[in-house]
C-alpha cells in the first residue's frame, strides 16, 4: 500500500482522491495515509442525472444509468520549484531563474530566498550582529541563529 492524494476532505469523504496513478500536488492537497482510503466498493458512485425526456432532450427507459460525461481536461494552477544556489553564482543564478521561470508564469508570482548557514565552530558575536542587522533592514520577514 502507498499514500493516496487528494484536493480536499470535505469532512466526510476524500475529494479528488486519487490513488494508483501520479499527481502534480498543490500546496492545498493533502497526503493520505492507505489505511484512511476508502476500498473502491466503499467509495461513493457519483448521483446519475435524469434527462429531460420529450423534444427538448433524450428519451431513455427508467432505471437506466446516464453514461457519464468525459471528464474535461485540467490544467495545473499552480507551480512550485525550489532551487539550491551557490553562494559565489547566485546573482547569474537567480537572474537566469528570473528570465526562464517565473517571467513566464505570469504577474501572480511569489519568489522566496531562505538563507541557511552552519558553522562548526559557531558564530561569533560581531558575525550574529552583524547578520541579523542586515538581514532586518534588507527585509527579512524573519531571521535568528540557533
Amino acid at each position: 500500500d502507498t499514500f493516496a492524494y487528494a484536493e480536499a476532505h470535505d469532512g466526510e469523504r476524500w475529494v479528488g482522491l486519487h490513488t494508483d496513478d501520479a499527481v502534480a500536488p498543490a500546496p492545498s492537497g493533502l497526503l493520505v495515509h492507505p489505511d484512511r482510503v476508502p476500498k473502491p466498493e466503499e467509495r461513493p458512485t457519483p448521483e446519475t442525472e435524469e434527462p429531460p425526456a420529450g423534444p427538448y432532450g433524450p428519451s431513455r427507459p427508467a432505471g437506466r444509468p446516464v453514461a457519464p460525461a468525459a471528464p474535461a481536461s485540467r490544467r495545473p494552477t499552480q507551480f512550485y520549484a525550489q532551487f539550491s544556489l551557490d553562494p559565489v553564482r547566485c546573482i547569474k543564478q537567480l537572474g537566469e531563474i528570473a528570465d526562464h521561470v517565473s517571467s513566464k508564469l505570469g504577474t501572480d508570482v511569489e519568489l522566496v530566498l531562505e538563507v541557511r548557514a552552519t558553522s562548526a565552530e559557531g558564530f561569533d558575536d560581531s558575525t550574529r550582529r552583524t547578520v541579523s542587522e542586515n538581514a532586518d533592514s534588507l527585509g527579512a520577514q524573519s531571521s535568528e541563529f540557533d
